[in-house]
C-alpha cells in the first residue's frame, strides 16, 4: 500500500498513526510526498482511492483532468479506482449559501462538536467551508480547531466527461443524501476502471463477456461453405453461420443484386402509404412458394420480430371478432422462437427468463414430443399422441388464440416431430378454431429438402414465420405469411396491423432475397439438400462407434448429433464442459459447428460438397476419439 500527499506535515501525522499498527501492517505501507498530478510511482495498482472530497481541492478543470490521467497511468489493467465528491445543484447552492449549522458525533478518544458554514462564490464554481471544531475528551479537556477549505463545485456530468477524457469509465455509481442544515446535498461514490479493459466493445448474444476478447473467433472472409479468420486460418462452416447461409458465402449474384438495388433505391419504407418494387415482388414470390392457404405477406427484420408479430396478429384476429378472451398463445416446452420480449416468452429454451420479469402474460407451454421424454414401454408415436391430447385439453378452455411450433425442434436437438403428431395437431387446431402457427425460420428455403418443412406432412398453417435462409443471411430480413381468412377480418374491420419498424421491406434486403431464391431455384438446391443431407446423415451414423454418441437426428441438411455420458439407468445428457471441449476440438481442427444443450448441430450451406462433408467427418472422428478416454472414465 502506498500513501501519497503533498504535505510533509500530514505524512508525519500518518507515520505516527502507522506506528500504532502491527509491524506486519507497517511493512506493507509506504508513504510518499509528491504531487498526484505529476509525480511518477514505480508500480501500478489494483486499487486506487482518493480520500473524501479530495478531487474537489483541484479548482481548475485542467488540474482535475491531470489528476485523473495520473490515476489512469498508475492503475493496473483490470484495477479499480474509487473516489467520492459532492454534487451541487443550483437549488442546494442557494439553500446552503451563508447557512451555519451545528453537529456532534462520537470520536475514538471522546466526542466532537462542530459548527460549520458555507459561502459560495458569485459564479457558483466553488464553495468555502468554515469549520469550528471542539474535541471534548472523556476527562473534560477541550481542544479547539478552526479551519477553512475552498472546494470546487463539480457537476456529475462534468465528472463523467473528465473520466472519459482520462481514459477511465464508471462501472458503478452510488449516491447518498448528505444532510446540511435545512437542505440536502448529494454525495456521489463512483467506481471506475481503465477503458482499455473494454477495448473489446462489441457485446455478444447470451454468452458472458468475461475474457471474450481472448477466445472469440474473428472471421474476415467467406466463400461457399468456407470462412477464414484474421490469422488466415480456414474453417468449414458446418453451421451455416447461424443456420442461415443456404447459398453459401460470396455469391456474386446476390451481392450484385444488392449493389444494383443500392444504386437505384438505397432505402424505402412501407410507412406512410409507400412501397418499393423489390418488396412487392418478394411478397408475390413468397406466396407462390408457400403452402395454401397462405396468401398475404408482412415483411419483418428478423425471426424474433416475425414471432412478435405472430403473437400480436393472432390476438388482433380474435379481438376484431369480439373474442378478446381468446388471447392465449400455446407453445412447446422444448421450443426456441427468439429473444425479443414476446418471442422470449414463447421460447422454452431461454435460460432464467425470470431475470426479465414480469413477462408477457398469456403465453403457456405444452409438452413437446421429445425422444428423451418418452416413458418406458411407450413408442415415440404413442407419446407424441399423448402430448397432442394434452394440447387439446388446454385448448378446450376456449381462451387460446394460437398454437405456435417448429416442425423440427432445432435448438432442442434437431428433433423431427412425428407425422402422427403433426397431423393430429393440425386437426385439433381446425376443430377448435385455433390458429396454427409454424415457425419455419430455421426450416424454410430448402433446409429440410423441401421449400418448407410443412410440405413433408402436408401441413396448412394459418401463419408461417420466416427469416434466416430467406436471403441466405446476406442482410437482415424476415416475413410473416398469413391466410386470406385473417386478411378478410382485418379488411372488414378496416384495421391495420399495429406493428412496424424503419427497415421492414428494405429494398436492398428484399433484392437479396429475390436473388437468393433465384440461386436456389436455378441450382436445384432444395433437391440437393435432400440428397446431400442423406449422405451426411449416413456418415454421422458412423459416430455411434463412440460410446458417448446417443443419437443422430435430422431432415435434409438440418442435422443433430446427440451426446450423452454414463450407462444404463445412469445415462444422462453431456455436461456443458465436455460438450464445450468437443466443440473447441472441432473448431481448432477447422470445423465450425453449433452447440445445442446436449450435442452439436449441422446446418451447412445447401451447396456443401460431399468432399467437404468427408472433411467434417474426419474432424469429428478425431475430436471424439480425442475425448473418448475421459468419457469412458466418466462412465465408470
Amino acid at each position: 500500500m502506498v500513501g501519497l500527499d503533498t504535505s510533509a506535515e500530514m505524512l508525519d501525522i500518518l507515520r505516527r498513526r502507522l506506528q500504532t499498527l502491527p509491524a506486519a501492517v507497517q511493512e506493507r505501507v509506504r508513504l510518499c510526498q509528491g504531487d498526484a498530478t505529476s509525480c511518477v510511482l514505480e508500480e501500478k495498482f489494483d486499487l486506487m482511492i482518493l480520500p473524501a472530497f479530495s478531487i474537489s481541492l483541484f479548482h481548475n478543470r485542467q488540474q482535475r483532468l491531470q489528476l485523473l490521467q495520473w490515476v489512469s497511468s498508475h492503475l493496473r489493467d483490470g484495477g479499480t479506482f474509487a473516489f467520492d465528491f459532492i454534487h451541487y445543484s443550483a437549488d442546494n447552492c442557494q439553500a446552503l449559501d451563508g447557512q451555519v449549522n451545528a453537529a456532534e458525533f462520537p470520536a475514538p478518544d471522546g466526542r466532537v462538536a462542530s459548527s460549520y458554514g458555507a459561502r459560495f462564490s458569485t459564479d457558483r464554481q466553488s464553495v468555502t467551508w468554515n469549520f469550528y471544531t471542539q474535541l471534548i475528551r472523556p476527562d473534560g479537556e477541550r481542544r479547539h480547531y478552526l479551519s477553512a477549505s475552498q472546494l470546487a463545485c463539480i457537476h456529475a456530468d462534468e465528472m463523467a466527461e473528465l473520466l472519459t477524457a482520462a481514459g477511465l469509465e464508471v462501472t458503478a455509481r452510488q449516491r447518498a443524501a448528505l444532510p446540511m442544515g435545512n437542505t440536502t446535498a448529494e454525495r456521489c461514490f463512483w467506481r471506475c476502471t481503465r477503458r482499455e479493459r473494454a477495448a473489446y466493445s462489441l457485446w455478444h448474444p447470451y454468452l458472458p463477456m468475461n475474457h471474450m476478447e481472448e477466445t472469440v473467433t474473428v472471421l474476415v472472409r467467406g466463400e461457399g461453405s468456407r470462412v477464414w479468420d484474421r490469422e488466415g486460418k480456414e474453417y468449414i462452416d458446418a453451421s451455416g453461420g447461424l443456420w442461415s447461409t443456404q447459398c453459401g458465402q460470396g455469391r456474386t449474384e446476390i451481392i450484385d443484386a444488392v449493389a444494383e438495388q443500392m444504386r437505384r433505391l438505397s432505402y424505402g419504407t412501407l410507412f406512410a402509404g409507400r412501397s418499393n418494387e423489390p418488396a412487392m415482388e418478394l411478397a408475390r414470390t413468397l406466396v407462390e412458394l408457400a403452402p395454401a392457404p397462405l396468401s398475404r405477406v408482412y415483411l419483418t427484420g428478423s425471426g424474433s420480430e416475425s414471432v412478435e408479430l405472430a403473437i400480436k396478429l393472432s390476438r388482433l384476429y380474435f379481438w376484431l371478432q369480439g373474442q378478446p378472451e381468446r388471447h392465449r398463445v400455446l407453445f412447446l416446452d422444448q421450443s426456441y422462437h427468439g429473444s425479443f420480449f414476446g418471442s422470449m416468452g414463447v421460447t422454452a429454451l431461454f435460460d432464467r427468463k425470470e431475470r426479465f420479469a414480469p413477462l408477457l402474460p398469456g403465453l403457456d407451454a405444452v409438452p413437446a414430443p421429445h425422444p428423451a421424454h418418452v416413458p418406458p414401454g411407450m413408442s415415440f408415436d404413442e407419446y407424441a399422441l399423448q402430448c397432442a391430447a394434452e394440447l387439446e385439453r388446454r385448448i378446450e378452455s376456449g381462451t387460446v388464440a394460437a398454437f405456435l411450433m417448429e416442425p423440427v425442434l432445432g435448438s432442442a436437438g434437431v428433433v423431427v416431430l412425428p407425422a402422427v403428431y403433426l397431423a393430429r395437431v393440425q386437426q385439433i387446431c381446425r376443430q377448435h378454431g385455433v390458429l396454427l402457427v409454424l415457425d419455419e425460420v430455421a426450416t424454410g428455403f430448402g433446409r429440410t429438402g423441401r421449400w418448407f418443412a410443412a410440405e413433408h406432412q402436408g401441413l396448412r398453417p394459418d401463419l408461417m414465420l420466416l427469416s434466416k435462409g430467406i436471403n441466405s443471411g446476406y442482410l437482415p430480413l424476415g416475413a410473416v405469411l398469413f391466410s386470406a381468412e385473417i386478411a378478410r377480418v382485418l379488411l372488414d374491420n378496416q384495421s391495420g396491423i399495429g406493428h412496424g419498424s424503419s427497415h421492414n421491406g428494405n429494398p436492398a434486403c428484399c433484392a437479396a432475397a429475390l436473388a437468393a431464391i433465384g440461386v436456389i431455384r436455378r441450382e436445384g438446391l432444395v433437391a440437393r439438400a435432400a440428397e446431400t443431407g442423406q449422405y451426411f446423415r449416413e456418415r454421422l451414423q458412423e459416430l455411434h462407434q463412440y460410446p458417448h454418441v446417443a443419437a443422430v437426428r435430422g431432415l435434409g441438411l438440418m442435422l443433430g448429433l446427440e451426446l450423452a455420458e454414463g450407462e444404463g439407468s445412469h445415462r444422462r445428457p453431456v455436461s456443458p464442459a465436455r460438450l464445450g471441449g468437443i466443440y473447441l476440438a472441432a473448431r481448432n481442427r477447422g470445423v465450425l459447428t453449433y452447440p445445442f444443450p446436449s450435442g452439436l448441430s449441422f446446418f451447412p450451406a445447401l451447396t456443401i460438397s460431399r468432399d467437404e462433408i468427408d472433411v467434417i467427418m474426419d474432424v469429428l472422428h478425431r475430436s471424439l476419439a480425442e475425448t473418448s478416454g475421459g468419457w469412458q472414465h466418466a462412465t465408470a
